[in-house]
């Protein structure tokens, strides 16, 4: 495939080597989160806590309103505080959970292990991908399920792994896009299942990175 460049326009410097060597860190629990119900393109999930209610990690605290739609989930074991409206992200006052943080980070039941994909058919699979509340990283964060549900008529032979990161000092996918680039690798980091999943015969990968 040919490469292609852009002319003109703004190339400010990437600034990579803030984060291109730094290693991953794990964030300490905050005093507070607020948890806004809406984060994505399609409906808002709809809200199943109330004030005073104990959650915990990776509880269901919204439920999917509709095909593009997804749940939420609390972010980590503790009370919620209240339910209201707050400042968000795309500059407009929105419904929210606050979330206090209890400490422990405790899993729901049954949520902290692993599970085999081998022997789920492409209907399990797709909703056990919209159970999770997966999305794209993108800024739409387009439900994944959706994604993995084309029309039946329509052929699918390239998959394309967006490794390109548009924030300039962003670096957290380069490692896997300049250096998993064959099937095997990116079977491992879990593609494979997007195959199963939609119905179709294995595509041709493509990786796309920032180079």
């Amino acid at each position: 495939m040919a490469r292609r460049k852009f002319f003109g326009g703004i190339h400010p410097k990437y600034h990579k080597e803030l984060a291109s060597t730094r290693a991953i860190e794990t964030m300490p629990l905050p005093a507070r989160l607020v948890v806004h119900f809406a984060q994505n393109l399609g409906a808002a999930p709809k809200p199943i806590v109330k004030k005073g209610d104990a959650v915990k990690k990776g509880q269901v605290i919204a439920e999917p309103q509709g095909f593009v739609s997804v749940p939420l989930h609390a972010p980590t074991s503790g009370t919620v505080q209240a339910i209201d409206v707050f400042p968000h992200p795309v500059g407009a006052d929105m419904p929210a959970a606050v979330i206090i943080p209890d400490g422990k980070d405790e899993w729901a039941p049954g949520l902290d292990a692993e599970r085999a994909v081998e022997g789920l058919d492409g209907e399990k699979i797709i909703s056990i991908v919209r159970d999770a509340g997966l999305v794209g990283m993108g800024g739409a964060s387009f439900p994944t399920h959706v994604k993995l549900s084309p029309p039946k008529e329509k052929k699918m032979d390239l998959l394309v792994v967006n490794g390109a990161e548009c924030e300039d000092p962003q670096q957290v996918e380069n490692g896997t896009a300049h250096q998993d680039q064959n099937s095997s690798r990116l079977e491992h980091h879990g593609w494979s299942e997007c195959i199963p999943a939609s119905g179709r015969d294995p595509p041709h990968f493509h990786v796309l990175s920032d180079d």
